[in-house]
Order: structure tokens, then C-alpha cells, then sequence
């Protein structure tokens, strides 16, 4: 790679040529993912939130992805159980990663206050353009399973307590089956709309829900049933040969003895080695997530604040300070902040 390289910024689906060099370059990276290719500007969850991509190029080879969303004020380039940043393996990370931050500033306006940046390994071309690595473990890990181990050698690093959950879901006589838009959405949209407000997430609009469901080159959905009775759907975006992702999953709350959602990650995870992805996400760490075993990775972040006074520095060093004071509290005056809080004040 003799010549430096130079970054190109899109806001819509790139033409024939483009779209090639660009899957070509994912085909070469490590953790491809749905959300660092073309078909992230077709996604209906982002009408609205100004999608944009930038690539590092050289004359017409790509070597480099990111992508993001504007919206009011904040630049969001993934989260940190979702990066959204990919690089050909035999480039260099730092020619490449500064080409993708010149490119990102290159888009910026005066409206953006705050970027953010998030990637599965370090990227010093972020930091030496201004971009301050924020890392915080606790909001950053990943499980990451590798699909080449195979289906039998993935189920036995599996926690004693999983293996159990799923051949009770089996044997309460929960069948999982991939959904049908003609049978399914109807029920599925009643059982999202509990889950949201039981959650207290935004319940998307069901032609909104239905138009992503139909993006069937990047999406997996599962449906659980028991006794005939629709009880969980589980949700699973992909890049074809790179990375599985768990995207998103809604249940019945009163059936979740019979184990619905032990049996939904396990077809999903057969499905995705039987298909030769690589690698299957977790989008998170928490306990559920890691009894299924895998690795656990933790990603990184990158923020550059342009707001007066830099105020969303400032709230950030707060939030660090009291996480760090609360931890010299009693142990009986944590938990009762914990319980009044219905949350851990780590996870703030």
C-alpha cells in the first residue's frame, strides 16, 4: 500500500463498482458485519437519521469501513456491543483508521457537537486527529463465539445449567421454526408491544418492523411456539460469510419456564455454522450470554467532543467520579441505592 490513502463519504447505496470493492473489503476483514455494508442505508429503522458511510480507498479498492447515523446534535458511529467499523486484515489499522477519522471530520458540520466511534480493536488513527479513547469495560464486552469450532465442540463449552435449559426446552415440547410473515407478524407485533412497554423501549411502528423483516439477506428470525401458542421470536442480523449478530429478542414473560430462549439461541447458532458464517455475537456479556461460552472481547471507543465548554466531556468525568466514590459506600447503604435505583449504579 505505497500510496496514502484517501477516504470517500457517502449518504446513499453506492453504484455497481462500489458496492463490489466494498463487499470485497469485508470479505477480507475480521467481525463483517449487516450494519458495515451496502444494505446499511436500506435499513427502515434509520429513515430519518441521516445515514452515511465513509470509506478508505485507494484509487478504486476499499480498505476501510465506517458508518454512522446523525441525529440531533450527536454523531453515532455503532455502540459498543455493535461496532460498526471493519479493515482488510493485510492493511495497516493505522493508515487505514485515519484515513476513516479524516473522512468522518470531512463530514461533520458545525450542528455536530459529539461523535462517537466504536471498533473491536484499538484505531490510533482516531486518537492522533483528537478522538479520545473512552473505555469503559463494563458497558464494552462482547461474547464472541467461533462458528468454524463447529456445532458439537460450541454445545459442550456451553455452561452445565444452558445445556440443561435447552433439552428441557426440547423436551417440554417447545419447536422452534423460522418466521412467516403471513402466519407470524400479527402475533408476534401483540407480543412486542408488551415487551416494549414491560421494557420501557419505543415500540417501532409494525410497517416499520415488517418492512425490516422483509430485508431477508441480512435477517434471521426465529419463532418459538408451545402448544401451538406463539411465546418468543428472537432476532439475528448478518453479513453473508462474516458475522451472525443477536439483534433483538421478545417473549412471554409467564412462559419462560418452559425455556424458549435457550432453545431460540441454540437453532440459531446451528443455523449460522451449518451456513459457514465465522463468527456469532452476543451483542453483550451479561450471565444469560455468557454460559454459552465463546470469548469474551471487549470493543473500544472513540468520542470527540465539539460542544461549548465541552460539556459532554465534563458530564462523562462526573459520571466517572461518582461510580468511583459510590464503590467507598458501606456495603449495606450500595445495595439500598441499587434497590431504590431498580439498577446498578454501574451500569449508569
Amino acid at each position: 500500500m505505497p500510496a496514502k490513502l484517501g477516504f470517500s463519504v457517502l449518504t446513499a447505496f453506492p453504484d455497481e463498482a462500489v458496492a463490489a470493492s466494498w463487499r470485497e473489503c469485508l470479505a477480507s476483514a475480521d467481525f463483517p458485519s449487516h450494519y458495515t455494508s451496502p444494505e446499511f442505508f436500506l435499513e427502515p429503522f434509520f429513515v430519518g437519521r441521516a445515514p452515511f458511510t465513509v470509506l478508505a480507498m485507494q484509487e478504486q479498492r476499499v480498505f476501510g469501513v465506517l458508518t454512522g447515523l446523525k441525529e440531533a446534535r450527536r454523531v453515532d458511529c455503532g455502540g459498543s456491543l455493535r461496532p460498526q467499523v471493519c479493515c482488510r486484515r493485510e492493511a495497516s489499522l493505522d493508515e487505514i483508521s485515519r484515513a476513516l477519522a479524516e473522512g468522518l471530520l470531512a463530514h461533520l458540520d458545525r450542528r455536530d457537537q459529539y461523535v462517537t466511534v466504536y471498533a473491536w480493536c484499538p484505531l490510533a488513527g482516531f486518537e492522533q486527529l483528537g478522538f479520545r479513547q473512552r473505555q469503559r469495560p463494563d458497558h464494552q464486552s462482547v461474547v464472541v463465539l467461533d462458528l468454524g469450532l463447529g456445532t458439537d465442540e460450541l454445545f459442550k463449552q456451553f455452561s452445565e445449567m444452558r445445556r440443561r435449559n435447552i433439552r428441557r426446552a426440547i423436551k417440554n415440547g417447545v419447536e422452534v421454526t423460522e418466521y412467516e410473515e403471513d402466519r407470524d407478524l400479527g402475533e408476534y407485533y401483540e407480543i412486542l408491544q408488551h415487551w416494549c412497554k414491560f421494557k420501557q423501549l419505543p415500540l417501532p411502528s409494525c410497517e416499520t418492523q415488517r418492512a425490516a423483516f422483509k430485508l431477508r439477506g441480512n435477517r434471521f428470525v426465529l419463532v418459538a411456539r408451545h402448544e401451538g401458542r406463539m411465546i418468543g421470536v428472537s432476532i439475528f442480523r448478518f453479513q453473508p460469510g462474516g458475522l451472525v449478530e443477536y439483534s433483538a429478542n421478545c417473549s412471554r414473560r409467564e412462559d419462560t419456564k418452559v425455556r424458549p430462549n435457550d432453545l431460540l439461541m441454540w437453532r440459531a447458532i446451528e443455523w449460522a455454522a451449518a451456513n459457514r458464517f465465522r463468527q456469532f455475537s452476543m451483542a453483550g456479556a451479561h450471565l444469560f450470554l455468557r454460559n454459552f461460552g465463546g470469548q469474551v472481547v471487549t470493543t473500544q471507543r472513540y468520542a470527540l467532543d465539539r460542544s461549548p465548554l465541552r460539556v459532554h466531556d465534563f458530564k462523562e468525568s462526573c459520571v466517572r467520579l461518582r461510580r468511583h466514590l459510590f464503590h467507598f459506600l458501606p456495603d449495606a447503604i450500595q445495595t439500598r441505592i441499587r434497590r431504590r435505583l431498580g439498577r446498578t449504579v454501574d451500569a449508569e
